[in-house]
């Protein structure tokens, strides 16, 4: 009997944990799925201000935008202007499309975490069409004076990069 007993307690102890864990990994693909959500959203309100800043051709909103090293680089002025110079018009439409977000840890703890983006499809009212390219950091532990977009480059409709902002070469 108490080897019987025995079996009964090991699967009582089984099924416990199995349910615990269920429960455990439910809450942390939740709490998963949210944190995509927001970074969805960030990535989406990032990008509309990327086009209204376009539209309007507001240099300082901009230039904010970029990660600090990148703003204390005398050039980036020059290249947000030269970048609003080529975009005719302000946007009708245009459609954003997130790339992907990556990152690392440094035993357990996030220490890098940046995403690329693209805005699709800008149509303007001088019809023309373009599409902006631009990645930032999130997270970047090793220089936090890098945090904030780290490149913008905008493309014709043929596929030709017109201007570049933030890159270095």
């Amino acid at each position: 009997i108490s080897y019987f007993g025995g079996k009964i307690r090991k699967k009582s102890f089984c099924l416990i944990f199995i349910l615990i864990a269920t429960l455990f990994s439910g809450c942390v693909f939740a709490s998963a799925r949210e944190e995509l959500k927001n970074e969805k959203r960030y990535m989406q309100s990032r990008s509309d201000e990327i086009i209204r800043c376009f539209d309007e051709k507001d240099a300082d909103g901009l230039k904010s935008m970029f990660c600090l090293n990148d703003q204390s680089n005398p050039y980036l002025k020059e290249e947000i202007e030269n970048a609003f110079s080529r975009y005719e018009g302000t946007s009708v439409s245009y459609e954003h499309f997130d790339v992907g977000t990556s990152g690392g840890t440094d035993y357990g703890v996030c220490v890098d975490k940046h995403f690329s983006a693209e805005i699709r499809d800008i149509v303007t009212t001088a019809d023309s069409t373009y599409e902006i390219v631009y990645g930032e950091y999130m997270i970047y532990k090793a220089d936090e004076k890098e945090i904030g977009i780290v490149f913008i480059t905008l493309v014709d409709s043929n596929g030709e990069i017109v201007a570049k902002i933030g890159w270095d070469e």
